[in-house]
């Protein structure tokens, strides 16, 4: 698990929207604060990815990984580093996000965080 969680958040941290897909079940599920809703599939989520690396420049460093005891997922605890593309002031965040994985890839991903803190 923490091998598979690493190579996840080292393709975040590439802001590559392709790299970051490679990581999802084909028809895997994504949302966060900003989503509105589940996105759904591979390719929305590249969409919606892209979206988000032309706006911002993000680290990400995981700091707790508690494996669902089903083997299925984790709850992972991570750190950002952001800030909007082209300013020079550097913000952390910490969030919590749940990972359900099938067959080797993430088919559900729920990021939980505080959005006032991106505003």
């Amino acid at each position: 698990m923490q091998d598979f969680i690493a190579r996840v958040i080292d393709a975040w941290n590439t802001q590559d929207a392709q790299k970051v897909i490679e990581c999802y079940a084909p028809e895997g599920e994504y949302k966060d604060p900003f989503t509105r809703g589940p996105i759904k599939g591979r390719q929305a989520l590249k969409a919606y990815l892209e979206k988000v690396f032309c706006a911002w420049e993000m680290r990400w460093e995981v700091l707790e990984i508690f494996p669902h005891a089903s083997g299925d997922g984790a709850t992972i605890i991570s750190k950002g580093r952001y800030k909007k593309s082209g300013d020079e002031k550097e913000r952390t965040f910490q969030k919590v996000e749940i990972a359900i994985l099938e067959n080797g890839l993430i088919a559900r991903n729920e990021i939980f965080f505080d959005a006032r803190l991106l505003s």
